[in-house]
């Protein structure tokens, strides 16, 4: 690793003296008057003024294919040989991608002279592996705004979509794919405007999202406005009123959370049974007038009371109510 670094620094330097010559002989063909028209290379110092980016290390393949693209755009505004592109990019990488790049240098066991075509494929099989852009691509198949904002949204939709671009090769798929992520009622409210561009489609999602979520506070101040419930909702049990006046009300079935088990089903004398003491846990009666139900002795439902088929039980032999 050691000599391939110093291999490379060599090998600069050697760049080096030969632009400082080219320069040279270039300003003294200036001096003379002298222009064959003939190109150039560029040097290093001018690859440097073209402030190239950076790389170090990445999870996001995007991230290395832009590195790339951007170094392209820079050897795009100079004149550059394969090699000089190679070298020049080589000196871009830092950290773990310089010792990347030593590694893969020292691994090739010769002195030649790699092309800037060859950096590239080297470049994306250590950073863009298949299997991630795959990985990535399943993301952007599953993606949903969820508890984003529309504009959240859409910024993980673009980056994602560098991944697949086979889903969103078109306007229409594009804007398809867009609208099957977004939240159930920004689809209900869009899938009747899918006409414009993309860039107005996302408008008008946003819009739209402005609208819903305008109505959704309206909503929570109307509530507001009606005031706090009083406590958990009331549980009632049903008052049962019988000819004479006495009213009775519903009690849990016995051996229930609710009441205690009762010891044997037969009723004792002056008692109800165990069957019918579930229904007379008496209510005394209460000072304000209540309404009163009516009902035959022998009717087999009373309200609801004897789905079980629980025999109308006998006013005589409901206990007396208790007193207060």
């Amino acid at each position: 690793m050691m000599e391939s670094q110093q291999q490379q620094a060599e090998f600069m330097r050697e760049v080096a003296q030969q632009n400082l010559a080219t320069r040279n002989a270039r300003g003294h063909r200036n001096a003379r008057g002298h222009n064959d028209g003939a190109p150039q290379n560029s040097s290093y110092s001018d690859f440097l003024a073209t402030r190239p980016p950076t790389f170090s290390s990445t999870t996001e393949p995007m991230e290395a294919e832009n590195f790339l693209r951007m170094l392209e755009s820079k050897f795009g505004l100079l004149n550059c040989t394969p090699v000089q592109k190679t070298l020049f990019a080589a000196q871009q990488l830092h950290g773990a991608a310089g010792a990347w790049w030593a590694n893969h240098v020292a691994s090739m066991g010769t002195d030649r002279q790699i092309t800037w075509d060859e950096f590239k494929d080297a470049f994306r099989a250590h950073y863009i592996p298949a299997g991630l852009i795959r990985r990535k691509a399943r993301e952007f198949a599953a993606l949903k705004q969820g508890n984003r904002s529309v504009e959240e949204y859409c910024e993980e939709f673009n980056r994602l979509a560098l991944y697949a671009p086979e889903q969103v090769d078109t306007p229409a798929k594009r804007k398809d794919r867009f609208l099957e992520g977004l939240s159930a009622e920004l689809q209900d409210r869009l899938n009747l405007n899918m006409g414009g561009t993309f860039a107005e489609f996302v408008n008008n999602a946003i819009v739209a999202e402005d609208g819903y979520r305008r109505v959704m506070a309206e909503r929570k101040r109307s509530a507001s406005a009606m005031g706090p419930s009083n406590g958990p909702p009331q549980k009632f049990r049903m008052v049962y009123t019988t000819p004479s006046g006495q009213r009775y009300r519903s009690a849990p079935r016995a051996g229930t959370c609710c009441a205690p088990a009762s010891a044997s089903t037969a009723a004792t004398p002056g008692t109800a049974s165990a069957a019918e003491s579930r229904w007379i846990s008496p209510t005394p009666a209460a000072a304000k007038p209540s309404t009163r139900i009516f009902f035959p002795a022998t009717t087999a439902v009373v309200l609801g009371a004897f789905l079980e088929g629980v025999p109308a039980p006998q006013e005589e032999h409901w206990s007396e109510p208790v007193k207060e």
